[in-house]
């Protein structure tokens, strides 16, 4: 989901209240300000808007999804990660078009400018501990699924399995 000026994220299911970030509980939830204040929460672990504990990221790539050497174990969009190494990403082609420690804000002209940018490639949105390879919890989408604006407080729309 993307409320302008509000909240931006991603859930297991289309169940979310943009109390301002997602309050919903649930441990496959990301989800981070849009109005000037820094993230909100990865997974569980939310209060984040002040954290230098952890990094939000944006990767992109253009895929051809008949060659992509990563397709049978991460597919074109819609299912979350625990675990991917940030590194072998990189080296798979995907380049980082956004990444600040939780604590930074984030604006719906960031996400905007990603979405014009980037327009027809994979995404992948996530969260890792600082400066760490792993990545605690990611989603992955096409880019034009994932920046959408979303109209509804309370329900988030579904993208293959993700709900933006």
């Amino acid at each position: 989901y993307r409320m302008e000026r509000e909240s931006y994220g991603f859930a297991d299911n289309s169940s979310v209240n943009l109390n301002n970030p997602d309050v919903v509980g649930g441990p496959m939830r990301l989800s981070w300000y849009l109005n000037g204040s820094g993230g909100h929460r990865v997974g569980d672990d939310t209060g984040l808007a002040n954290s230098t504990a952890w990094d939000k990221v944006i990767l992109a790539k253009k895929v051809n999804i008949y060659k992509d050497p990563l397709q049978p174990i991460l597919p074109l969009r819609g299912i979350f990660f625990r675990g991917l190494v940030y590194s072998e990403l990189i080296a798979l082609g995907y380049k980082p078009v956004y990444a600040a420690e939780y604590r930074s804000p984030t604006t719906n002209d960031i996400l905007a400018g990603i979405l014009k940018d980037h327009s027809g490639k994979r995404v992948i949105v996530a969260a890792r501990r600082v400066k760490s390879e792993i990545i605690e919890l990611a989603a992955v989408g096409l880019v034009d699924k994932v920046f959408k604006v979303t109209n509804s407080t309370t329900t988030a729309d579904e993208d293959s399995g993700v709900y933006w």
